[in-house]
């Protein structure tokens, strides 16, 4: 008889103690990865059946072991999600919006790193605990979605945006609000006031009237230096001119990261090869961005966005001009990047099956208002004609090639 037949049968501190040691795999590997975990500098508390371990991730490197003392942030895990967690197949933030797992405290600041512990979780997973794990899932309650998610959980949130005369402006049926920790997509056609709501995201465009926070912050109400020092948190890809042309890429890199950081001059030559090196563009340091193919023009101004490691990263339309086979190319790109330095990523797009492929969080927008919003699966099961038609979308809907 396997493990899984015996699960009901074992000690309660079982499974705890199998996610301590899947815990303590991933923070002492000598990896990039596991280095971002020390950002969130925050300790969290996984309760689960009497027992409870702790993370704490002020350190360097970060530390899980035995619950000893209060943490920041408490999470409580059944069994069966205690055991999908150790074994990276379930999403804390994604359970926590669904309402099947309670947290406590300042949670956002976990969620930052989640996708990235969750990603070096499931690469050590054992093969008997996957097996283990989907078992004890399938019995679970059905999820009890609660109506809005809270505001504790939202990396990006809008409220009542509204246009110079008063109309609704990218926000007129219902108001963003963007999960932390996830890759987010909008979706909508040409015209449907994508744009205009990254940039009122990214600070590049004041709201005449309502708000937009990020991290419960709005921007309003920030001063001069706070936005400064927020904005050089969010990397931009926008849809036009995103890099220089008279600069080289190692040029246009080395730029934005003098810019968004404290990288010193010595250190910046050093930090673009490593970074064009990640991303195969290790040969294009030294070439101007118009002698550059499509694809790899999109990958260079991608460089350039997220050169600094910002946790909030915008993306305008990147697949235009890219044909099927580099449209998959970028999506893997997305999540890869997003599996090795967790934050937030908001993509807008007209591409339905590109949406589909990166989605953690979909919104769709429609003619300047968020018209539905919530997991793919939620947004995918509306029978509204619009959500239909944008969900039908295919790439032929997108935007031609870059000139």
């Amino acid at each position: 008889m396997n493990r899984a037949q015996h699960a009901d049968d074992e000690p309660p501190d079982t499974v705890a103690r199998r996610l301590r040691d899947a815990l303590d795999r991933v923070v002492t590997a000598r990896s990039r990865a596991a280095s971002r975990l020390g950002a969130a500098r925050t300790s969290v508390a996984f309760a689960t059946e009497g027992e409870s371990v702790s993370l704490l991730l002020g350190h360097s490197p970060a530390v899980a072991s035995p619950a000893s003392g209060p943490c920041e942030v408490e999470i409580d895990l059944g069994r069966g999600q205690a055991l999908a967690f150790a074994c990276g197949r379930l999403s804390i933030g994604g359970a926590l919006l669904r309402g099947t797992v309670v947290a406590r405290g300042p949670v956002r600041r976990f969620l930052e790193v989640e996708p990235v512990l969750r990603a070096l979780l499931a690469v050590g997973a054992d093969d008997q605990d996957l097996i283990e794990s989907e078992l004890l899932l399938t019995g679970l309650p059905p999820a009890v979605r609660p109506p809005r998610p809270s505001a504790d959980l939202l990396s990006i949130e809008t409220r009542g945006l509204g246009g110079p005369d008063g109309r609704a402006d990218a926000s007129g049926g219902a108001d963003l609000r963007v999960p932390e920790g996830v890759v987010s997509v909008l979706l909508g056609a040409a015209g449907s006031g994508k744009s205009r709501l990254l940039g009122h995201v990214s600070g590049a465009i004041a709201p005449e009237t309502g708000q937009v926070l990020l991290r419960g912050r709005a921007l309003a109400d920030m001063s001069r230096s706070e936005l400064r020092a927020i904005r050089r948190d969010v990397g931009v890809v926008p849809q036009h001119l995103p890099l220089v042309d008279h600069l080289t890429v190692a040029e246009n890199l080395a730029a934005a990261l003098t810019q968004s950081s404290d990288v010193s001059a010595l250190e910046v030559p050093g930090t673009v090869e490593r970074h064009l090196r990640s991303l195969g563009l290790a040969d294009a340091a030294g070439r101007r961005p118009r002698e550059l193919s499509n694809w790899r023009y999109v990958r260079a101004a991608y460089a350039r966005a997220t050169i600094a490691e910002p946790s909030l990263l915008l993306l305008d339309e990147p697949e235009a001009g890219l044909d099927p086979v580099r449209t998959t190319l970028l999506a893997d790109l997305l999540i890869d990047h997003h599996a090795e330095y967790g934050g937030t990523v908001l993509v807008a797009t007209r591409d339905a099956p590109l949406a589909r492929a990166i989605a953690g969080h979909l919104t769709l927008v429609d003619r300047g208002a968020v018209i539905a919003c919530g997991t793919p699966e939620e947004v995918e099961a509306s029978d509204d004609p619009t959500v239909r038609a944008l969900l039908s979308m295919t790439p032929e809907d997108a935007p031609g090639p870059r000139t």
